[in-house]
Formats: structure tokens, sequence, C-alpha cells
């Protein structure tokens, strides 16, 4: 709970935001947070479509195949291949996206230590 009676939220502070950190800054690690939910869930989708693709690849009659065999197998290796690199990128970009987070949280934790050793609060 709040200690002052008469401390009033600064503007941005939403119920369950830290009352020590900048509502600029959380507002930003919630968009950071956000973004790396949508990035997960793109890929879980990609995810779930290869393997779609793979099950079909495995269900269709060897006949078929062998048929299409050439005119498939082609731009096929060519989708594989950059979704390939659209995956690393993006483990790249999440990799940067975490430490770039953890290295804002670290922040305003050091932030928070400063303040609170500068102005003690009062009992």
């Amino acid at each position: 709970g709040v200690e002052d009676p008469y401390w009033t939220p600064p503007p941005g502070w939403k119920l369950g935001d830290n009352p020590t950190q900048d509502p600029v800054c959380a507002g930003e690690i919630r968009e950071i947070r956000d973004g790396l939910a949508s990035l997960k869930r793109e890929f879980e989708k990609l995810a779930s479509k290869k393997e779609e693709e793979e099950l079909l690849v495995m269900t269709t009659p060897n006949s078929c195949v062998t048929s299409q065999n050439d005119n498939l197998m082609t731009p096929a290796k060519e989708m594989y291949a950059d979704l390939l690199k659209k995956k690393y990128k993006i483990e790249d970009q999440l990799v940067i996206i975490a430490e770039t987070l953890r290295q804002m949280e670290e922040d305003m934790g050091w932030l928070k230590k400063t303040v609170d050793e500068n102005y003690p609060r009062k009992p």
C-alpha cells in the first residue's frame, strides 16, 4: 500500500505499476512485452503451418509425390530456406530485445536504489 495519504499517481500510471517507476518506461516495457508476445504467436503460427505442410507431404501417395516432385520440390526448398532465414532473424531479434529488457530492468533497479538512498522515506 501507499503510506502517504496525499500521494497521487503520476500521469500515465496504471493500477499494478511500480509507483517509483517512470510511467513512460513502464509503457515502453509493456509495449516490448506485447511485441515479444506477438512475435512468439507469429513464430508458433509459422511452426504449426510448417508442421501441417510436412504432414501433407507425408500423407500424399508416393505416385503423386513422384509426378509432382520435379515441380514442387525446388520452390518448397526455397520456401524452407527462406523460412529458416526468417526464423534465425527473429531469434536474433528476440535475443536483442530480451537483453535490452534485462538491461532496462537492471537500470530501473539501480535508479530505484539511488532514489531510495538519496531520498529516504519518512516513517
